[in-house]
C-alpha cells in the first residue's frame, strides 16, 4: 500500500488515493444505512371519491279515477247566537248577495283532480252558500263520501241578461277542490227576464238563453286555466233540471217530455263542446203516485216518454228520485196496502226498491244501459229533534232515527251490490241548519243527518263507520 499511498516523489497521488478509499467507504456505509436502517414516514396521498351513480327514477303513481281524499275528524262548528230566520211560505235558498267580495285573480293552475266515471259512488246533498264551507267539506270527508250535491239557480247567478253573479259558485267549487271532492251542481230555475211568465217555476221560453249560460258557467268551472273562476276549480257533473215531471218545476206551458228532452240536448252538445269531460245527468223526475197530466205526470211514464223523445243519445246518466217514505229500502210493493197501520205504502211510487229497479228495467228495454244516479233520495224523520211533521211529510212520524240510519245505510249498500247504480246522493246533509224545523220550510231538516246546531244524528255516525 505504500507504493500507492506513501509520499515518496508524488505526495498528491497519495491525498487523491486517499480521498478514493474515503469515498468507497462512505458510499457503501450509506447505502447499508438505506437499505436495512432507514424507514420512510409515509407520504400522504390525496383520495379522490368514486362519482356517485345516478339515482334511479321514481316511478310516477298512475292517477286513478278516484282521488285520494284526507279523513278528518267531524268537528261540528260553534253554534251562532243568530236565531233561525223565519220561514216564507215556499223554501227557496239563501238570496245571493249582489257584491262579491274582492277577490285577487291568481296564476292559472292545471285541474286539480282526474275526471271521474258514471260508475257507482257515494255521494251526500249539501247546501253552502251563505255558508262556512270548511264545516260542510269536514262533515263530508268525516263520512267517507267522494261526491256532493249542490243546487245552482240560474236566477240568482244571471239576474240580468249578460250579468253574472258567480262568486258564490266560486266558493263552493274552491271548497270542494281543497277538499278533494267531485262535484255535482243541479242547475235549476229561469230568470224572470227569459220567460214570459212569473208564475211557479219553469223553462225559459228561448232555450238559447239557457244554453248560452251553460256555456258561461263550463268555461268558468273547466279548470283548464283559460277565463277560469280563482284557482280553476272544476265543476264535474252537471243534472240539468229538477222534477220536470211536476208542473212546480216546469211552468207553464204544459209537462212534456219531449220539450225536457229538447232543453236537455241543447245542454248536453254546450257542455260537452266546452269540456267533454263533464258528465251530463238527466233531471230526475219524482214519484208522485199521481198522473193526472197537468200538475203531474208519473214518472216511470215520463221517464219512456223521455226515452221515445230521444233520451238515450244527449246524457250520461239518468237521474233518479227513489223517495223511501216510510218503507225500508228493501221492502218491495206488490200490490195492496203494505202496512194498513200507516200510509204512503200503496203505490210502487212510495218504496225505493220498485223505483230504482223499475228505472232500471225502463232503461234496459230501450237497450240503454246507462247508470241511474239517485241525486236525492233518503227518509226523513222527527226522532229526537222535539218537532213533528210537516204538512204533507207525515211520514216522517213513522221513521225512528235508528231506522233513517239503518234505511240509508241498507240503501247505498243495494245499490252498491246492484252493479247498474252510479253515484248515491243522500239527502241531506246539512239542510236543517240553514232552514230549521219550522215548517213548511223546515221540512228538510228532518231528512238531514246534522242537526240544526250541527251536532251527528244517528245516521251521520252510521254512514261514517259504513263500511265504502
Amino acid at each position: 500500500m505504500s507504493k500507492y499511498f506513501g509520499m515518496g516523489d508524488t505526495p498528491w497521488l497519495t491525498w487523491v488515493a486517499a480521498l478514493l478509499v474515503v469515498l468507497v467507504i462512505g458510499s457503501a456505509a450509506f447505502a447499508g444505512w438505506a437499505l436495512f436502517i432507514y424507514e420512510p414516514a409515509p407520504v400522504s396521498i390525496a383520495r379522490v371519491s368514486p362519482v356517485p351513480s345516478p339515482p334511479s327514477p321514481t316511478a310516477i303513481p298512475v292517477v286513478t279515477e278516484t282521488p285520494s281524499l284526507p279523513s278528518p275528524t267531524f268537528t261540528p262548528p260553534p253554534v251562532s247566537d243568530t236565531a233561525t230566520p223565519t220561514p216564507t211560505e215556499t223554501a227557496t235558498f239563501t238570496p245571493i248577495p249582489t257584491e262579491p267580495p274582492q277577490v285577487p285573480t291568481p296564476t292559472p293552475q292545471p285541474p286539480s283532480s282526474p275526471s271521474p266515471d258514471t260508475g257507482f259512488g257515494y255521494g251526500i246533498n249539501i247546501h253552502l252558500f251563505g255558508q262556512d264551507g270548511q264545516p260542510i267539506a269536514d262533515a263530508v270527508n268525516a263520512l267517507g263520501f267522494r261526491w256532493v250535491k249542490h243546487q245552482v239557480r240560474w236566477n240568482e247567478i244571471e239576474p240580468k241578461k249578460g250579468e253574472y253573479v258567480w262568486w258564490e259558485v266560486d266558493r263552493l267549487a274552491r271548497t270542494c277542490q281543497q277538499a278533494n271532492l267531485y262535484l255535482l251542481v243541479s242547475v235549476v230555475t229561469s230568470p224572470n227576464w227569459a220567460r214570459n211568465t212569473t208564475e211557479a217555476e219553469g223553462p225559459p221560453a228561448n232555450y238559447q238563453d239557457f244554453w248560452n249560460f251553460l256555456a258561461e258557467m263550463a268555461e268558468r268551472y273547466d279548470g283548464d286555466g283559460d277565463r277560469d273562476a280563482p284557482d280553476s276549480p272544476r265543476i264535474h257533473a252537471y243534472e240539468i233540471w229538477n222534477e220536470q215531471n211536476l208542473r212546480r218545476e216546469w211552468c207553464c206551458d204544459g209537462l212534456s217530455a219531449s220539450r225536457y228532452v229538447e232543453l236537455l240536448r241543447g245542454a248536453y252538445q254546450t257542455l260537452k263542446r266546452v269540456d267533454p269531460r263533464i258528465i251530463v245527468v238527466s233531471g230526475a223526475p219524482t214519484p208522485t203516485g199521481t198522473d193526472d197530466g197537468v200538475n203531474a205526470i208519473d214518472d216511470r211514464k215520463y221517464l219512456q216518454q223521455m226515452y221515445d223523445a230521444g233520451l238515450r243519445g244527449v246524457c250520461d246518466a239518468i237521474g233518479v228520485h227513489p223517495s223511501g217514505f216510510a218503507n225500508p229500502p228493501d221492502a218491495l210493493f206488490t200490490g195492496g196496502d203494505y202496512d194498513p197501520a200507516r200510509g204512503w205504502d200503496n203505490h210502487p211510487s212510495f218504496f225505493f226498491r220498485n223505483t230504482m229497479e223499475d228505472y232500471h228495467n225502463i232503461i234496459v228495454r230501450n237497450g240503454d244501459n246507462k247508470k241511474l244516479w239517485a241525486t236525492e233520495f233518503g227518509w226523513a224523520s222527527n226522532d229526537g229533534l222535539g218537532v213533528g211533521s210537516c204538512e204533507g211529510w207525515d211520514y216522517a212520524a213513522d221513521v225512528t232515527a235508528q231506522q233513517q240510519a239503518d234505511y240509508l245505510v241498507k240503501a247505498y249498500q243495494m245499490a252498491k251490490n246492484w252493479g247498474w247504480a252510479g253515484v248515491m246522493f243522500a239527502w241531506n246533509l246539512n239542510m236543517g241548519t240553514v232552514y230549521g224545523l219550522e215548517c213548511p220550510q223546515g221540512e228538510v231538516g228532518r231528512f238531514s243527518i246534522l242537526t240544526p246546531d250541527w251536532q251527528p244524528r244517528p245516521a251521520f255516525n252510521a254512514l261514517a263507520r259504513m263500511s265504502k
